[in-house]
């Protein structure tokens, strides 16, 4: 997932994602740095 800011994500993680029917467990990894420079997000 890409998220605009970390608040967004924690949100979405919170709100959204845990919220799911049949989620039992969420785990997540932040990879705080750019891999592509210039690459639009997939719509």
């Amino acid at each position: 997932m890409a998220t605009t800011d970390l608040a967004t994500c924690q949100q979405l993680y919170d709100q959204q994602l845990a919220k799911q029917r049949g989620v039992q467990r969420l785990t997540a990894t932040l990879v705080m740095k750019n891999v592509i420079d210039d690459r639009p997000l997939p719509e």
